[in-house]
């Protein structure tokens, strides 16, 4: 027992008694009332026990204890206050008083036991045994340091009835500075608040604040009685509303039966599940059940991992999906819908707009399609087709048509602009028939698999010379064509008239190799210039320098080269290095792979079989391929090019056009002359040989060629005595750093410089060298000097 000193006396305090038999109690209950004064008034301090009802209206003055020094005595001015203003019952089956062991600690009611410094239980059985702490209610428990449990026992059987299951649980206070509020509170971890009839907040620095809700009431998903508490059970977590659970590391549920269970997770909003990790719902009913999803607005669900469903009923159940707007959707993995009722159907298909890339079967039973890595824009906008692309309000990539009751699919198509509509494979419509659209400021195409503009065109026209043109609808006209005095209608026909001239300059040829009785003929050469060399049967070489190996070989130019049997080479260091092949024009070359190849023009060339290229600088890289015109390009085979990169004439390498809408189609070089394109296409399967016009002005080209060659020798002259005199002026030199020496020369009007350096070596060794250098012509040496 704990003694107190007053200024009146000293008294005792003992356990309080139980009240006349006559107060009605039953043996599963007992009630509790407060039965201590705290520092009244006057300071005094007592204990006024339970009596019969007699007793106490008994006057002070009468009873045999009022001696002060008796240990049941009772101040006089205190015995009737006491009584009525605080009370105490216990139970029949127990009389276990309070019990308080501790510095300042305080213990009442029925078996309250308090122990520990600062320590207070209040209420029958309630139980606070750790350093400061606070147990006030029927059986609550406060068992850490500076923990509080406010609140009696809970029936969790909430029947009510007297003979039924009686589930109780008890506020509990159990982890260090814990608060426990509300009847059945547990806060069972370091730091943690439980707020709330039967609130839960087991793990440490946890906040549950909310009372139990029953599942069943109030349109929450399930019948009949199912209760379910407020729970923050993870570290750091917190659960706010009834029914609440934040289960897991810093996990966060707002919202009656919000769930947030899995770590760092949110749940805001009635019934609202985050379950994945860092996942984020907010809104009711809202789902967020991948890892890193975010559902956002009422009933908003992203299921998958990383998904993002963003309004009111917004969906997006696969990964990466993402669905932005009131019932969008955005069904598989990687897919993208944004706009009211946008539907991305397909993976990696996006949506904008209330704009719907499909997936599913609607006409017919079966597994769905799924159409992936397209693209529908802008309202009604429709995709039937992977890999295709519908922008503009009403715009379609699907075909109308049906085959035994299924919608045929357009794949890997562009529908551009409103109301366009893009039917076949592959391609890309801007409108739909019966509206159709130009395709303005089309800039010219540069590689072999761009559109043309209509620019382009009139270059093939003007390539094709002879008044060929494009006309008010984009078709080709061909021109008239005069070879030979004879008038053509088509490049066809007129390519024929000079396969005509040709075999007559032939047969001339051949009559003048035949004269020499069945050998070589050459034609060249002297003192200065090497000279020309006719070593096959049949063969001719005309021109300082020209060699005619092959049987049948015709080189006419200097340094011209016919390797093979029936090669011409015509033309100054014209190069023929296959088997029947035909070389026309200065530094033309035939590459030894090309055999039946024509290259015809200053510097053409023909690498590949049955090449053909007609022009200064055209080249023809691929077998049987033709460049028409100067420094065309045909790097195909079995194509016709009339430019290159950069050339306005290009019309290479554009595909085939079907329809008349089509860019560059087919209609529309069709609807020109027809022949001329067909002779065309023909003639690139034989060997053209292009002499201009004629033989006659071959044979003045030719005269040109040597006068041109005359001019070289002129030149290479010069530059030798240029070097003869350097030489003779670098000669003899006795300077340690040798000696720089020029020279000049002149020869046939043309002029040469040379520069030389000469310089001893030891006693009995010199070295020298020098270049020479006229116009664009340069020829360099060295040399080395022992005395024996």
């Amino acid at each position: 027992m704990n003694a107190c000193t007053t200024i009146r006396g000293t008294a005792v305090y003992r356990p309080i008694r139980h009240a006349t038999p006559a107060v009605s109690r039953t043996g599963a209950r007992s009630a509790l009332a407060l039965a201590c004064a705290l520092c009244l008034a006057t300071s005094s301090l007592a204990q006024a026990a339970t009596a019969p009802a007699a007793i106490a209206a008994a006057p002070p003055a009468a009873t045999a204890d009022a001696a002060p020094t008796d240990a049941n005595a009772v101040p006089a001015d205190a015995s009737g206050d006491t009584a009525r203003y605080f009370q105490a019952t216990g139970s029949d089956s127990s009389n276990a008083g309070a019990y308080a062991d501790g510095d300042e600690a305080l213990a009442a009611g029925e078996a309250a036991s308090a122990v520990g410094t600062g320590t207070v239980a209040l209420g029958a059985g309630a139980v606070s045994y750790a350093k400061h702490a606070l147990a006030a209610g029927h059986n609550s428990l406060a068992t850490e340091v500076s923990t509080t449990a406010v609140g009696g026992m809970l029936d969790l059987d909430f029947s009510y009835q007297p003979n039924g299951v009686v589930i109780l649980q008890q506020t509990s206070a159990s982890g260090v500075a814990a608060t426990a509020l509300g009847a059945g509170a547990q806060a069972s971890g370091k730091y943690n608040v439980a707020a709330g009839a039967g609130a839960i907040a087991s793990d440490r620095s946890s906040v549950a604040v909310g009372g139990i809700v029953d599942v069943g009431e109030d349109g929450l998903g399930a019948e009949g009685m199912q209760l379910q508490a407020t729970q923050a059970t993870g570290p750091l977590s917190t659960a706010v509303g009834g029914g609440a659970m934040a289960i897991a590391y810093s996990s966060t549920a707002v919202g009656a039966l919000a769930e947030a269970s899995s770590e760092r997770t949110v749940a805001v909003g009635q019934s609202a599940t985050a379950n994945k990790y860092a996942a984020v719902a907010l809104g009711a009913q809202t789902q967020a059940t991948g890892e890193w999803a975010t559902a956002v607005g009422n009933g908003a669900r992203a299921l998958s991992d990383r998904g993002l469903a963003v309004g009111a009923q917004a969906f997006a159940p696969m990964e990466n999906g993402t669905a932005v707007g009131s019932s969008a959707l955005a069904l598989q993995q990687d897919a993208t819908a944004i706009g009211s009722g946008a539907w991305a159907g397909g993976t990696r298909s996006i949506a904008i707009g209330k704009a719907m890339v499909w997936n599913g079967d609607f006409f017919r039973e079966g597994p769905p399609f799924m159409f992936n890595d397209s693209i529908a824009m802008g309202t009604g906008a429709d995709v039937y087709g992977d890999q295709s692309v519908a922008i503009g309000a009403g715009a379609r990539v699907g075909n109308s048509t049906f085959v035994n009751d299924v919608q045929v699919i357009t794949n890997n198509s562009v529908a551009l602009g409103s109301g366009s509509v893009a039917e076949r494979d592959n391609t890309i419509s801007i409108g739909h028939a019966g509206a159709e659209r130009q395709l303005t400021n089309l800039a010219a195409g540069t590689t072999d698999t761009d559109a043309v503009n209509l620019a382009q065109l009139r270059g093939v026209a003007g390539a094709f010379g002879a008044g060929s043109r494009v006309d008010a609808k984009g078709n080709l006209i061909g021109g008239s064509y005069l070879v030979q005095g004879t008038r053509y209608s088509g490049i066809g026909a007129a390519m024929g008239a000079f396969d005509t001239a040709l075999t007559g300059l032939d047969t001339r040829i051949d009559a003048i190799a035949n004269s020499g009785g069945g050998q070589g003929v050459s034609i060249g050469g002297g003192d200065v210039a090497p000279p020309s060399t006719g070593t096959g049967t049949n063969a001719v070489a005309v021109g300082s320098g020209a060699t005619a190996n092959g049987d049948n070989g015709l080189a006419l130019g200097a340094e011209s080269l016919a390797y093979g049997p029936n090669d011409t080479a015509i033309g100054a260091n014209a190069k023929v290095n296959a088997d029947g092949s035909t070389a026309v024009g200065a530094n033309v070359r035939i590459a030894a792979v090309a055999t039946n190849a024509v290259a015809v023009g200053e510097s053409a060339s023909a690498s590949a079989a049955s090449a053909t290229a007609l022009g200064q600088g055209a080249s023809a890289t691929a077998a049987n391929a033709v460049a028409l015109g100067q420094g065309s390009l045909a790097d195909r085979a079995n194509t016709v090019s009339v430019g290159s990169s950069g050339n306005e004439r290009q019309i290479a390498n554009v595909a085939a056009g079907s329809a008349g809408t089509d860019a560059a189609n087919v209609a529309q070089m069709r609807s020109g002359d027809s022949a001329t394109l067909s002779s065309a296409n023909a003639y690139t399967d034989t060997r053209v040989t292009a002499l201009d016009d004629s033989f006659n002005q071959l044979r003045t080209d030719t005269e040109h060629r040597l006068d041109g060659m005359d001019r070289r020798m002129d030149k290479l002259g010069a530059m030798s005595a240029a070097m003869l005199n350097m030489a003779v002026n670098a000669a003899g030199t006795q300077s340690p750093r040798g000696r720089v020496s020029a020279g000049a020369g002149f020869q046939g009007g043309e002029q040469a410089l040379s520069i030389g350096y000469a310089r001893k070596i030891g006693a009995r060794a010199s070295f020298s060298l020098g270049g020479a250098f006229s116009g664009g012509e340069s020829s360099a040496g060295i040399g080395v000097g022992v005395d024996l």
